[in-house]
């Protein structure tokens, strides 16, 4: 790869990272999904998952996009929380129209990845896996609040629960459809781990962030196996992930003249996903 190719490559993976850390601080937002329209999430497993193969390469591409979804975190999530504030339904229409149009991406991405001989028509056994990919992620949006409950001090009890929340929220960072934002909320972690942040409760966090780094390694492998081994059938529970998002963003039906600026707002989300998706495509 030349010297500009590879700055170009560069600067496209820090702004990548840059809107999927912005993304991961919305609650019903999935950071796995982001990454999927922005056509980076394959890369991303398999550099997750290859970093002993192809440490070098691995390491680079990781270490920047890190640093963009951190400068997105600090840079981007207050606004993008401000937005979704200020104009709750405009913007989880454009959310849910972001969201479907990835649906047509990771279809074509299910049948492009297989051979020829394989290759065939949308059929029932695509519909089971699609509800396979719902039926897992819905019942995870109804979990009972406060899953996991920390007193001021932590015990080695605590420190356990502490490492089993790490490993569950690492399926939540890995894949599509799930909110590590409204997982931490589900788990009850969500201001305690922002306490521990900006107190540097290292105690708290170590090993919270040991968890999901474990649990991320474990996903990502087993992950890129079924991506390679079942490749139709990974993709279209992936997509069952996704849909299932929908129903958690879905804000209702709005009135008035905001019918006509969430119908722009759905269209415009999808257009843009969907437009993306092609073209992601047709670069592979």
């Amino acid at each position: 790869m030349a010297i500009k190719d590879k700055h170009k490559d560069s600067l496209r993976t820090a702004i990548s990272g840059m809107i999927v850390g912005a993304s991961m601080m919305l609650p019903g937002v999935s950071g796995g999904t982001c990454a999927i329209m922005l056509g980076i999430y394959d890369r991303l497993i398999s550099s997750v998952s290859g970093i002993f193969r192809h440490f070098k390469k691995s390491v680079a591409f990781l270490i920047i996009f890190c640093i963009g979804a951190g400068a997105g975190m600090l840079l981007f999530a207050n606004l993008a929380k401000s937005l979704v504030d200020a104009f709750e339904f405009p913007m989880k229409y454009l959310f849910t129209g972001l969201i479907i149009g990835t649906l047509p991406m990771l279809f074509r991405k299910g049948v492009s990845n297989v051979s020829d001989e394989k290759k065939r028509g949308f059929g029932i056994t695509d519909a089971v896996m699609i509800l396979i990919g719902v039926g897992v992620a819905v019942p995870l949006m109804f979990m009972p609040q406060d899953l996991f409950v920390f007193g001021e001090s932590l015990n080695v009890q605590s420190v356990l629960i502490l490492l089993a929340a790490g490993a569950a929220l690492s399926v939540a960072l890995v894949l599509p459809g799930i909110s590590v934002s409204s997982t931490m909320y589900l788990f009850g972690l969500y201001d305690r781990t922002l306490q521990a942040i900006t107190e540097l409760d290292v105690a708290f966090l170590f090993p919270l962030v040991f968890g999901v780094l474990a649990g991320t390694f474990l996903v990502t492998a087993l992950l890129e196996k079924a991506m390679t081994r079942y490749t139709r059938q990974t993709y279209l529970i992936i997509g069952g992930f996704v849909l299932a998002t929908v129903f958690e963003l879905f804000p209702g039906l709005p009135n008035g003249f905001a019918i006509a600026i969430c119908a722009t707002t759905l269209a415009s989300g999808f257009l843009a996903t969907f437009f993306l998706g092609k073209k992601t495509i047709n670069l592979e």
